[in-house]
């Protein structure tokens, strides 16, 4: 797969939702997405992030 692209948008104070752009499933031709809830910090979501684009990325 090509380059993936996220996002992090603040919940709630400490609250965090990561979504991940996963491409198209084949099977359903619809797009597909992972996300992720986290409670930490900014830095943390950031982090959190970028490990999910990897694991998207290596699939």
């Amino acid at each position: 797969m090509g380059i993936a692209k996220g996002s992090v948008t603040e919940i709630k104070a400490g609250d965090y939702r990561l979504r991940v752009d996963a491409g198209p499933d084949p099977a359903a031709g619809r797009r597909r997405e992972v996300s992720q809830v986290i409670h930490g910090g900014k830095r943390e979501a950031n982090s959190t992030l970028r490990h999910l684009i990897n694991e998207v990325e290596s699939e």
